[in-house]
């Protein structure tokens, strides 16, 4: 017996040491990645001496004499900290996934093959001028002398990840950064999930679906089976539906989601500086690390600084000595479904409007983790790739014996934005760079300029039109056979609408919401605002940007000084885009800048990370407008008082969404618990997925009752009819309920950070156990989808309001004092979980502080976190 103890403590000690053993070499091959910032290297390639100047912040500062030298070092830097991100970028663009994550991952693959995003990227590298190409190919060889170093002195495989996961890292090529800047084009759209949402809705409740769905100004959508014939059948394929691979896997760009950003300039005499100012806060999906990175390089028409996305080599938004630039995705309509209609008996033929032709094809091989190779057919029709139902929600609106292809802008085979973007980054005035951002193609963007002069705003990219007649007018599919359905030229570069010229002096544009005449705010200062009295009328949400602001409660404590004061939208001279269901986050961003006759830095800072949610101040007083303070008395811990208690909260609220307060809790629950009682009868789950989404216009709609939307409070199936205040009640109480049962019943302890976390997560290995708790970030934060300090909420049942989303990039340049400017990213400059710098930024970023950008060397090597000396090898 004795004998047998021995050994079990012998076991125990030997399992003990194996497994310390083995966590020291697990660490010891991790920390073997870790780059070393003190460095100096003889690498073939490189011109001239180059110092990349690390900052305490990890801001990697080039130091270079040539522009090769520059776009080489920023290869370089980027590979040492963001490698991995790289990798997983370059193989979501080219289908490619499947090999390093397996079964997981086939959806995207094949989704990325069928939209051809690196054949397009491949055939686009000849469409670039002789000094982009020259750039890509100096950026490709900086990423491949890090790797080189990686293999040469075996440093733990550049990334811990790749112990985990299998592939090889193959050598960078100049058509990688071209297809990762398609791969983000494909994600900064939502024009295809707006135009199935449109659709999923009109075969649900065809005469109403313009109160869920309609535009401002837009005619009725024609009933979506209507365009297919009376008989026309909807069947959901058989096959499994595509999961949804921007949520669970790659995270940093995803297809079909839409983006968004916030710009806004100040021309000099609206400065207290006398010189420009300019911000800018793209918003992106949260992970770890941040798709942006920080980074400066000394380039022969200038330094420049500012935000980068690794695998391209462009500052995306910064400024430079006299040009400071921002970007916001524009809410054009770039994308149309097109219906196929496939010959029976012969599936490689499709009805097109001059008779049967066939469709272009050809065959792929996805290789699969632990898997059989599944060899794909690709099919093309003249209007663009053929997407399978499975992908991007397609299988609810796709007739039968039809199948959808996709036209895109960015399908171009000539796409030279790559082109545009660097020319853009040396531009040294406003008219230099409005010449450069005139070869976008994809994705359509707002460039927010402003120069020691002035400032101003382009639309850029290609901008599709349709016929007058067409059949959906881009909102919904259309048949492929009805020759209406085609696109006709688009918009010329040099249109005098694509160019925003400021009134007095200010320009700002908040992405989804942004499209001509629509999203652009120009914005006068103020004359003597005034405040309104309480109950006011004001103007609906769904007619653009209103006047004034509805209070928030029945006393218009909601209110505050700046209710009044007046914005100036100009006229639409031609519909561009659609979807823009949400005007009120541009409308608050015209209000604060209206405020303020002259701007500073600091003012623009506020501006860029308000947590009031206009959607709030918007909707309370219509929803809650006979609940105030109604009802008998109730006794403490009954449901009666606990609703009364909620509703005296939110009537003294500002709609301030600060993560310490209850109120913004209260009434996001409520709001979503609302949209799917209105909408639950009558879509059933389609309801349920829009949850995710409010939808503030059509709440508006309803509770205004405009032509009759007051009848989405009925429940269609109950016998007796409900009115809105009845639905608005039983929304409240329901959502009480649920946040009492994960709260506990004291209403005044709540809070909206509690329940409203940013997740950080880390798209390969955030999902794994023990790891997720490493490599993941998880925080409190403040706002929602209509803030200016955007964060929208996941809508998921577990928890409704994570949140997904948020400003990955924020930046604020100064031309007066250009080591004024400030910039951040929502995590750190490091993709290594080990670093120091891989969640370094993150707390400032939820603090909303921000870090200097300076184009002073002298500066950067005073804080120097290391110098890493690239010198030519002998």
């Amino acid at each position: 017996m004795l004998s047998l103890f021995r050994w079990l403590v012998r076991l125990t000690i030997g399992l003990m040491i194996g497994f310390v053993g083995a966590a020291v070499l697990a660490w010891y091959f991790a920390v073997r990645s870790l780059p070393d910032y003190d460095a100096q290297l003889a690498l073939p390639g490189i011109e001239q001496r180059v110092e990349i100047v690390r900052t305490t912040e990890n801001v990697p500062h080039i130091l270079a004499t040539t522009d090769h030298d520059a776009f080489f070092a920023l290869g370089f830097a980027h590979a040492q900290d963001r490698l991995f991100q790289m990798v997983v970028l370059r193989r979501a663009a080219q289908g490619r996934l499947a090999e390093m994550f397996g079964e997981r991952a086939y959806a995207a693959d094949d989704l990325s093959r069928r939209l051809g995003l690196w054949r397009n990227a491949e055939a686009s590298l000849e469409a670039q001028d002789e000094p982009t190409r020259a750039a890509l190919q100096a950026y490709a060889d900086g990423v491949n002398a890090w790797v080189e170093q990686v293999n040469k002195g075996a440093l733990g495989r550049g990334a811990p990840e790749f112990f985990l996961l299998p592939g090889d890292i193959a050598y960078w090529q100049p058509a990688d950064s071209l297809a990762i800047l398609k791969l983000v084009a494909a994600g900064a759209s939502g024009q295809v999930a707006a135009e199935v949402t449109r659709a999923r809705v009109s075969l649900a409740v065809p005469e109403r679906a313009g109160d869920l769905t309609g535009g401002v100004g837009e005619p009725p959508l024609p009933p979506y089976a209507s365009l297919f014939g009376g008989g026309a059948r909807f069947v959901t394929p058989a096959e499994e539906a595509a999961p949804d691979w921007f949520a669970s896997l790659v995270g940093y760009v995803g297809v079909g989601r839409g983006a968004t950003a916030n710009a806004f300039a100040a021309a000099p005499e609206r400065t207290a500086a006398g010189a420009p100012l300019l911000a800018n806060d793209p918003h992106v999906a949260l992970t770890t690390p941040s798709l942006w990175y920080l980074a400066r390089m000394d380039l022969q028409a200038g330094s420049v600084i500012g935000g980068t996305i690794p695998g391209i080599p462009a500052i995306l938004t910064g400024r430079n000595p006299g040009l400071a630039w921002g970007l916001t995705p524009a809410w054009v309509d770039d994308q149309d479904i097109v219906m196929e209609e496939v010959q029976p008996g012969a599936p490689d033929r499709y009805l097109a409007d001059g008779g049967w032709r066939d469709f272009a094809t050809r065959q792929e091989v996805i290789r699969v983790l632990d898997a059989e190779d599944r060899r794909i057919t690709l099919r093309e029709s003249d209007a663009g790739p053929v997407i399978p139902p499975a992908h991007l929600g397609l299988a609810e609106v796709t007739p039968a014996g039809y199948v959808p292809s996709l036209r895109w802008t960015g399908l171009s085979e000539q796409d030279t934005t790559m082109t545009a973007l660097i020319a853009l980054m040396q531009s040294t005035d406003r008219g230099q760079a409005q010449r450069a951002v005139a070869g976008i193609v994809a994705p359509a963007v707002e460039v927010t300029l402003a120069d020691a002069k002035g400032v101003a705003q382009v639309l850029a990219g290609t901008i599709p039109r349709r016929p007058a007649d067409h059949p959906t007018g881009g909102r919904m599919p259309a048949p492929g056979r009805d020759a209406r359905a085609r696109w006709l030229e688009p918009l010329p570069s040099d249109a005098p609408l694509r160019v925003t010229s400021p009134l007095q002096g200010i320009v700002a544009a908040t992405g989804a919401e942004t499209a001509v005449g629509a999203g652009t705010a120009l914005i006068p200062p103020p004359a003597q605002p005034t405040v309104p009295a309480a109950g006011v009328a004001v103007v609906p949400i769904a007619a653009g940007v209103p006047s004034q602001e509805p209070q928030a409660g029945p006393a218009g404590s909601a209110a505050g000084s700046d209710a009044a004061t007046p914005e100036i939208a100009p006229p639409v001279p031609e519909s561009l885009g659609h979807d823009r269901d949400d005007p009120l986050r541009l409308s608050r961003l015209s209000r604060l800048l209206a405020l303020r006759e002259i701007h500073s830095r600091d003012s623009f800072i506020d501006a860029q990370l308000d947590t009031v949610s206009p959607a709030a101040r918007a909707l309370l007083p219509l929803v809650g407008a006979n609940l105030w303070f109604t009802g008998e008395p109730a006794a403490p811990g009954t449901p009666e008082r606990q609703r009364q208690d909620a509703l005296a909260l939110l009537a003294e609220w500002d709609g301030n969404m600060g993560e310490h307060l209850p109120e913004p809790l209260i009434y996001s629950a409520w709001m979503r618990r609302l949209q799917e009682r209105l909408t639950h009868d009558e879509l059933g789950g389609l309801a349920t997925q829009l949850a995710g989404r409010l939808r503030p216009a059509f709440i508006e709609r309803v509770f205004r009752n405009t032509d009759g939307a007051a009848a989405w409070c009925d429940v269609v199936q109950s016998a007796p009819v409900e009115d809105c205040a009845t639905i608005a009640r039983q929304a409240l109480d329901a959502a009480l309920i649920d946040l009492s049962a994960r709260f506990g019943p004291d209403v005044e302890s709540w809070r909206w950070g509690d329940a409203h976390v940013a997740r950080h997560d880390h798209p390969a290995l955030g999902r794994m156990p023990i790891l997720n708790w490493v490599v993941s970030l998880v925080q409190p934060t403040s706002g929602d989808g209509s803030s200016i300090a955007r964060a929208p909420v996941l809508g998921a049942e577990e928890n409704p309001w994570a949140a997904v989303g948020g400003a990955g990039y924020r930046g604020v340049y100064d031309l007066a004092d250009p080591d004024s400017s400030v910039f951040v990213i929502a995590t750190g400059q490091s993709g290594h979980p080990l670093s120091r710098h891989y969640d370094d930024l993150s707390e400032r970023w939820r603090r909303g502080e921000y870090v200097t950008m300076s184009l002073d060397p002298t500066l950067a090597r005073a804080g120097a976190r290391g110098i890493t000396v690239l010198s030519p090898a002998e």
